[in-house]
């Protein structure tokens, strides 16, 4: 805009114009050496006008402290006019400030209620939002159903995350959809650069899960999420050159995948790294590496990385190539078994029952079995069913015993069958 025409546009504004005020603050806005307070006096008189994307941008000034000192309660004022004037995006924003408490008191139903407004007016991120609430059971009821149908169509107007929602709804198996829909959605996903989908239509395609099984294909998936530093993606490429699935076997390969698998925090390249290097896999031992990769493993564990937890713990629990240690494997298996890992539940109910190095404790035992067993593991329900054939942490009950060998015969234990028909005689 020429200098003629910026004042003529500042008479305009000076004049009373909302429109011209808007425009004015958001041309000084633009400029290299904006100065915040001409702008906020700008917006705010376009906003007292009745501009109403005056009031909202006022707001997010107001609410971010640019150019004007932070003020949450304002910044709900002018969100508020802004969302009456019908500004979606100012009744997400109000929305916002309602699920967080921010300049009002928190108040989740009220935050589902600007959502809705947002949405059925046609914005894309008010569906997702409140796919999100219907989600997490923020305001509304949990409803799984109602959440998808939202992000479904948040995803069919642009919205990325909102694909990425129904993906992770997807790999985590609890999307209310038939397999090959499911599968439409990973794709769609993965397509949009989305690293767990990737790795995860990496995994069907090798395992022939609901596609052909095509191992290039399933490689190519593998090498895109790696790429971005997936760690499932970079352990699953390390199986394939250690077995030799679908591309020449080659340790060196495998290795340099667990590698950078382990330095993300990948507990299962951590367990073949530290094969390889204790001698276990037909390599001469190397114990100073080997103790590198474990303090590695450590110092990720002491971090946070809830993965390398259940590593460690059935690292102890072991003494293939090094000394046991059932204390240690007690304290990983505790954090593990705390974020409820089926393996380490199953590890810590071992140890426990066993009691070799450590206290011996049958009743917790059998709840960590039990828990396994209903997060869907079939060696915590043989393990129960085996608890209640001999009475150990448990009362004897045959009719228990049968319920819980039958549930790990269907999830494919391989001796709950042959138990279930000794106990059935």
């Amino acid at each position: 805009m020429n200098r003629r025409s910026q004042r003529r546009l500042r008479e305009r504004a000076e004049g009373g114009d909302a429109s011209a005020c808007y425009r004015l603050a958001s041309l000084l806005a633009a400029q290299r050496r904006s100065r915040q307070r001409e702008v906020v006096g700008w917006l705010t008189r376009a906003a007292e006008l009745g501009h109403v994307v005056a009031q909202d941008v006022l707001a997010g000034h107001y609410s971010a402290g640019a150019g004007v000192r932070r003020d949450d309660r304002k910044a709900v004022y002018w969100w508020r006019r802004s969302a009456r004037g019908g500004s979606t995006g100012a009744m997400l924003d109000l929305g916002w400030a309602h699920a967080n408490g921010r300049g009002v008191t928190k108040d989740q139903r009220e935050a589902v209620r600007l959502y809705r407004r947002s949405a059925v007016r046609g914005n894309e991120t008010g569906m997702f939002l409140l796919g999100v609430m219907y989600l997490a059971g923020h305001g509304v009821r949990r409803d799984l159903r109602v959440a998808t149908r939202w992000f479904r169509k948040s995803a069919d107007l642009g919205q990325r995350e909102a694909v990425f929602e129904i993906a992770d709804l997807v790999r985590r198996e609890l999307a209310p959809m038939k397999p090959r829909e499911a599968l439409q959605w990973l794709v769609r996903a993965a397509k949009l650069g989305d690293a767990a989908s990737q790795a995860e239509l990496g995994i069907r395609y090798c395992e022939g899960e609901g596609v052909r099984q095509d191992y290039r294909e399933g490689l190519r998936w593998y090498r895109r999420a790696a790429r971005q530093g997936n760690a499932d993606a970079l352990s699953n490429i390390g199986l394939m050159y250690r077995v030799g699935q679908g591309v020449k076997r080659s340790w060196p390969r495998a290795l340099a995948h667990y590698r950078r698998a382990a330095l993300a925090g990948d507990g299962t390249s951590f367990f073949w790294l530290l094969r390889y290097c204790e001698g276990l896999c037909g390599a001469p031992a190397d114990r100073r590496v080997a103790r590198t990769w474990l303090r590695r493993a450590h110092g990720l564990g002491r971090k946070g990385h809830e993965e390398v937890y259940e590593f460690l713990g059935s690292y102890y629990v072991s003494s293939q190539g090094h000394e046991r240690n059932p204390r240690r494997a007690l304290r990983w298996l505790e954090l593990a078994s705390a974020n409820d890992d089926e393996d380490a539940l199953v590890y810590l109910g071992l140890e426990l029952q066993i009691g070799e190095g450590v206290k011996r404790d049958p009743r917790r035992a059998a709840r960590l079995y039990r828990r396994a067993a209903e997060l869907g593991d079939d060696s915590g329900a043989y393990l129960l069913g085996l608890c209640y054939q001999e009475g150990d942490g448990v009362r004897r009950d045959g009719r228990l015993e049968r319920k819980w060998l039958r549930l790990a015969a269907e999830r494919g234990h391989p001796e709950a069958a042959k138990e279930l028909a000794a106990a059935a005689r």
